[in-house]
């Protein structure tokens, strides 16, 4: 899957694209081009903190942060299962660490820059 923009870089304007390659039970591999040359390429976990590069004498970075979906409720019984874990959490901490247990990656939201400049902010999907 790829999504691109055309920015004006310079005195040109270029085509800015993130293509990314979902693994079957491995890590998504993403990889930005510009004007078709492979300017970064990393995998989820790293985009997560972001990687960098330098093009044309300018720093480039992408940032991928992971978007959540929590489930809207949580029973009773995962709740006491996560006090007895951590008997020191309060009810409502115990019942947050719950559901974000229980919370699915969907997407990622990523942001690409050329120094201070944004290329690109793109959110991936995933099926």
């Amino acid at each position: 899957m790829c999504q691109s923009t055309v920015r004006q870089l310079g005195a040109t304007s270029q085509k800015i694209e993130l293509c990314v390659s979902q693994g079957n039970f491995a890590h998504d591999v993403y990889v930005l081009k510009i004007d078709g040359n492979d300017v970064l390429k990393g995998i989820d976990d790293e985009t997560t903190k972001g990687i960098f590069a330098t093009h044309q004498g300018e720093k480039i970075s992408l940032t991928c942060a992971p978007q959540l979906e929590e489930p809207t409720q949580v029973t009773a019984e995962k709740i006491d299962a996560v006090q007895k874990l951590m008997p020191a959490l309060s009810a409502d901490e115990a019942r947050k660490t719950a559901i974000s247990l229980d919370a699915v990656e969907i997407g990622r939201l990523c942001t690409a820059q050329r120094g201070d400049n944004s290329l690109l902010d793109v959110r991936v999907v995933f099926n």
